[in-house]
């Protein structure tokens, strides 16, 4: 998670320098600075959730949605914000019992998203910003003659964001992402009784339109 921390913060560096310093000055990038700055997309992909310790110890796969909508400020900066579904369950059958643990995590997030031009069409991102997470776990233990037992366990936690991606013009109004996002979460999390540091990476494809 260090070295994954220092490769974001490194990325963000570099691109937020050059969204300051090089902001574009040929003719047709100054007409694509006159368009509308607003744009909304959404993402498909996966969630990592890491818990340090205890008996969940080790990372759980989530599948994820999340869609954003954004405002370009130049041509190499821009403000973002997000929501992000993420849900998964997980079952266990032990001979007389069945056991199911559902969680679900509810994400809000504001970035900043400088750019780098590789080509016309291609950019290169980078993300650093906040996010609230309202996490949502609920335990069912089902036992035969013993019946059903469920247990549920809920918390907001804040943390901050570093990530990087690549995004390519499909056309002047479409363009197509993927991306990589670190979250940081500050405090720990009682995961049924084990209290745990936690992070989340997300692993995202997407499609963005410019208005």
């Amino acid at each position: 998670m260090k070295k994954i921390f220092l490769i974001f913060v490194s990325t963000f560096t570099l691109l937020a320098g050059n969204a300051i310093a090089n902001d574009k000055t040929v003719d047709d990038k100054a007409i694509d600075s006159a368009r509308n700055p607003f744009y909304v997309g959404a993402n498909l992909g996966v969630t990592k959730f890491y818990e340090e310790k205890g008996q969940n110890k080790g990372t759980q796969n989530i599948a994820s949605f999340n869609l954003f909508a954004g405002y370009q400020i130049n041509n190499n900066l821009a403000i973002e914000a997000g929501y992000r579904d993420d849900s998964s369950s997980q079952f266990g059958y032990y001979l007389i019992a069945f056991a199911e643990l559902k969680r679900e995590i509810r994400t809000i997030s504001l970035d900043l998203v400088p750019s780098y031009d590789l080509t016309p069409r291609l950019k290169l991102l980078a993300i650093a910003g906040v996010s609230r997470f309202d996490i949502y776990d609920k335990s069912t233990l089902d036992i035969i003659y013993f019946g059903k037992s469920v247990d549920s366990r809920s918390a907001t936690k804040y943390g901050v964001n570093l990530g990087a991606g690549t995004e390519f013009a499909i056309t002047k109004s479409f363009s197509a992402r993927i991306m990589a996002k670190y979250s940081k979460i500050f405090g720990n999390y009682s995961d049924f009784g084990d209290v745990t540091p936690i992070h989340i990476v997300n692993y995202d494809f997407g499609i963005k339109y410019k208005f």
